[in-house]
């Protein structure tokens, strides 16, 4: 599995998947899926995947004043 910043600082990566949102925020999938869910989460559904902008997700989170649990992480 991969570690959290490598998931947060690879540059390359433009979208993440549920899976990377749960490892993200060390949370269940069933509360990821219903993050996925709100109205307000700006994600999108390709084929049976939901993917968020990397991006967005960021904005998403510094918009709610929501403290990510890993505190050295850098996502920019």
């Amino acid at each position: 599995m991969e570690n959290v910043q490598e998931i947060a600082l690879n540059r390359n990566k433009l979208f993440f998947t549920t899976t990377d949102v749960c490892n993200i925020l060390k949370i269940g999938r069933k509360k990821c899926l219903a993050l996925f869910h709100r109205d307000d989460f700006p994600c999108f559904i390709y084929g049976k995947t939901f993917l968020i902008e990397k991006d967005s997700f960021i904005n998403y989170f510094k918009t709610r004043n929501v403290i990510l649990q890993d505190r050295n992480i850098e996502m920019e």
